[in-house]
């Protein structure tokens, strides 16, 4: 350990067993449930975790320190009391010497739990431990309309969705809690492309009318991001070019469940948009690191807007537009572009996810719908396996397209 860390701008407390002892008993006490705290009740509780965040750090018990650390980002986030806003400042303020050592912890691998008892415990694991289908992965084919239509199998399991509080750019909404999803789907192998969107209106008859809900489009640059053109677009003319082995994109979400309906009636098999949670299993693929492939983007590993990059300062490649659907390495089971090149409408609604464990889970609480993995213009931080975003069902995007799955069990008779 770099010995420099251990020395601080000012001292917040002194790290004698004493002061020690004393914080923890008062820790102890502080988190107990209670509805009667007093203003210096939360500032005790503040300074409390700082001395054992530090104490820990300097004992050279890491996962311990990370454990309090989660604990103490999970307290701050707790406090929605308008009264206690200036508290938000003070712990800001209490934190900023300890600003060296949280950012060492925040770069370590997640602790299995925030409980500092078994924060080191080796039989632990924040990884999926129950996908044990020997199957995921395998490839499945189906030729409709003379177009060859590919999917991924995602067995039942459980995993770890949201992201650890030590992500970087982690989201507010990013809750981590532990989905299992008792059936397994078949995931499409890429994002729907322009060419099967096509045959799918010349087959049915089916036409996008923008009326008042036309499609638009920017190109992003920078942080903070800045709009340098805004027009209307169309999925034939979406603003960049294009050829039939694009991504569909200024499609709404009612375009995409029209596709998927046909693609079902096609090939009698129930076929719908992927539920938040199961396009968040089949997009980690068993892998719990911010993006499937590890853990830095920079436009090189998938199409993003690489000037931004996530994990290095190495700058990358930023195209301003989507690729061929493929262009890029799959997942571990064999899914392509999961992140950045399009966004992917979602069957959910937003909504704020469950801090219990959930069994296949699909939210219909707000008009909004999901929308995930990052698009061409996006930074990187934005394309990251647990990242959310949402839109009106109603939008049309040039950044925002989608990808079936078909339900198992699967009867083709």
């Amino acid at each position: 350990m770099n010995t420099s860390k251990n020395k601080f701008n000012k001292s917040l407390f002194l790290l004698d067993k004493g002061e020690f002892d004393r914080a923890l008993a008062l820790l102890e006490e502080l988190i107990q449930p209670s509805g009667d705290k007093e203003y210096e009740d939360y500032v005790y509780q503040l300074q409390a975790y700082c001395v054992l965040i530090e104490f820990y750090y300097q004992e050279e018990k890491l996962q311990q320190a990370q454990a309090y650390l989660n604990q103490l980002n999970d307290f701050l986030d707790s406090l929605d009391d308008p009264e206690l806003d200036d508290f938000q400042e003070l712990a800001e303020e209490t934190l900023e010497p300890l600003e060296e050592i949280i950012s060492e912890l925040s770069n370590l691998p997640d602790a299995c739990d925030n409980n500092p008892s078994v924060a080191e415990d080796e039989n632990q694991s924040s990884e999926s431990k129950n996908i044990t289908d020997s199957d995921a992965g395998k490839r499945l084919t189906k030729t409709v309309a003379g177009i060859e239509f590919a999917f991924r199998w995602c067995p039942p399991g459980a995993f770890i969705m949201g992201s650890p509080r030590n992500e970087k750019d982690r989201g507010a909404y990013e809750t981590q809690h532990q989905v299992t999803l008792s059936k397994g789907f078949w995931m499409q192998e890429t994002h729907v492309t322009v060419k099967m969107f096509k045959t799918f209106m010349e087959n049915t008859g089916f036409q996008i009318i923008p009326d008042r809900h036309k499609c638009v489009g920017w190109i992003k640059e920078g942080i903070p991001l800045k709009v340098f053109d805004k027009t209307e677009f169309s999925w034939e003319k979406p603003g960049y070019t294009l050829n039939e082995h694009y991504p569909i994109t200024c499609v709404s979400f009612y375009d995409a469940q029209a596709f998927c309906k046909w693609l079902g009636k096609e090939l009698n098999a129930p076929c719908q948009l992927p539920s938040e949670a199961q396009w968040e299993y089949a997009c980690r693929a068993g892998t719990t690191t911010p993006f499937s492939f590890g853990r830095i983007l920079n436009g090189e590993q998938a199409n993003c807007n690489g000037k931004v990059p996530y994990g290095t300062n190495t700058k990358g490649p930023y195209l301003a537009q989507p690729s061929e659907v493929g262009s890029y390495q799959p997942n571990l089971w064999g899914i392509f572009d999961m992140h950045g090149n399009v966004e992917e409408w979602c069957l959910d609604s937003f909504g704020k996810l469950s801090k219990k464990a959930v069994t296949d889970p699909v939210v219909n609480k707000d008009a909004n719908k999901i929308v995930r993995g990052g698009e061409f213009s996006e930074c990187a931080s934005n394309c990251r396996s647990a990242h959310r975003c949402y839109c009106s069902p109603e939008s049309r995007m040039f950044s925002i397209g989608f990808r079936c799955i078909l339900q198992a069990p699967l009867d083709f008779s």
